[in-house]
């Protein structure tokens, strides 16, 4: 993949192009993965529907989600039959949406399921998502029109780079049991889709920061193609500037890379001259950002072993620091 803009600063086209390239990977496996699964009623319609989706442009996430069960199914030697007319529903879903509540009935029950295992995956921090009650998933509704609003009107770039990459937002609270706090979670296995605690209370800017945080990690997953960024040993964990408890090296590189984004957007609403009240929350989601931003650089500088992709990335983390 070639990306010609900076990896910081807003671009949707960049975002674009991340998607035709994971699009064009997920369609260039049908056939090995047609044949994989069998004779299925209706297979190779469904498998057709599916093709021509990914070639005419953006498809919901939940298509690569589908997909990702669909690998891990096969792998298990699990029934499969069910996916070519569940990849073909999804394909033909909406590629974006409004914000949506987790376990909606729009979509399938088991797809929800199976999609809170792709979001549960560090064992040392279990993820368990459930239904956010329906007062609190509208309150959170409002808050992220609000911040949308905000970031369109001072950054239309910046707007059009969180819309292209992040275009399904899950409200969600944590599960019963479930102790560890969550803001958002992403995760490359659902490509353009995010879930966001919608039991925290937010203003417009710290919605802002959460929308460019998350669709941060979708684009460092997607610049990566699902392959490591760093080659370390399996289970180190080192602290990160993001989170209290010891994270992967890899992780602590992910933390870094957007709080450099959320400082980019901070910076960039800052010098759009809103008003006091935003000017003044915006510059303490700077001022944050970015001493997580530049910790979490010093200290994968000093523990990575990267690929060339993650050489990439670090060193436009360093180009953007040197010049913030």
């Amino acid at each position: 993949m070639t990306v010609t803009t900076q990896y910081i600063q807003p671009s949707a086209e960049r975002a674009k192009v991340v998607d035709a390239t994971l699009r064009g990977r997920l369609g260039s496996s049908i056939d090995y993965l047609e044949d994989l699964v069998g004779p299925t009623a209706d297979g190779p319609r469904h498998w057709d529907q599916l093709r021509q989706a990914l070639a005419a442009g953006p498809v919901s996430p939940w298509t690569f989600g589908l997909y990702a069960n669909l690998v891990a199914d096969l792998s298990h030697r699990a029934d499969v039959s069910r996916y070519p007319a569940e990849l073909a529903d999804a394909a033909g879903m909406p590629a974006a949406s409004d914000p949506v509540a987790y376990g909606d009935g729009a979509v399938p029950g088991a797809w929800w399921e199976r999609a809170g295992r792709l979001l549960d995956t560090d064992k040392a921090s279990p993820f368990r998502v459930t239904a956010p009650p329906g007062e609190t998933a509208a309150m959170c509704r409002r808050e992220v029109a609000a911040g949308l609003a905000l970031l369109a009107d001072c950054d239309l770039p910046f707007f059009e780079d969180v819309m292209a990459t992040l275009r399904v937002v899950v409200l969600g609270v944590p599960a019963a049991g479930i102790d560890e706090p969550f803001d958002g979670a992403s995760t490359f296995f659902l490509w353009g889709m995010s879930v966001i605690n919608a039991a925290n209370r937010r203003g417009p800017v710290a919605i802002v920061d959460l929308l460019v945080h998350e669709s941060g990690h979708l684009l460092l997953f997607g610049l990566a193609g699902g392959a490591p960024l760093l080659i370390n040993q399996a289970g180190h964990r080192i602290a990160s500037p993001l989170r209290a408890d010891l994270r992967p090296v890899e992780g602590v590189l992910h933390a870094a890379f957007v709080a450099a984004r959320v400082h980019c957007a901070m910076a960039r609403i800052i010098a759009a001259n809103p008003g006091p009240e935003v000017a003044e929350a915006a510059i303490r989601h700077r001022d944050r950002n970015g001493r997580a931003g530049r910790a979490g650089l010093a200290t994968i500088i000093e523990e990575a072993n990267p690929t060339e992709r993650g050489a990439e990335i670090i060193a436009a983390l360093g180009d953007y620091w040197a010049g913030a």
